[in-house]
């Protein structure tokens, strides 16, 4: 997914943060998790895979905080997630209540 490929590519950058191995471990397979939860959601039967999705964009929206407080993205990165972040989620709220 879109959201992992940008933690990736905060990871690998060069000239960011130097981290312990098990923590850089630990950061890549969060950045697989959305992936794996929106799978795991087409097989949700009903409008449950909907809110699924939806607590998984907001928590995909805290990691993307702790990677700015952390100095892995770029302040202005947050303004930009919250706006996309928002409309999806208010997109998937809107199916799982229809």
């Amino acid at each position: 997914s879109f959201l992992g490929g940008v933690h990736w590519g905060l990871l690998v950058r060069s000239d960011g943060p130097k981290l312990a191995p098990r923590v850089l471990t630990g950061r890549y397979l969060l950045s697989v998790m959305p992936s794996l939860i929106a799978w795991a959601a087409l097989f949700i039967n009903g409008r449950t895979g909907f809110l699924v999705l939806s607590l998984a964009l907001a928590l995909v929206l805290i990691l993307d905080r702790i990677a700015i407080r952390d100095g892995f993205a770029p302040q202005w990165f947050m303004s930009l997630r919250r706006i996309l972040s928002t409309g999806a989620i208010a997109s998937l709220l809107l199916g799982f209540l229809a």
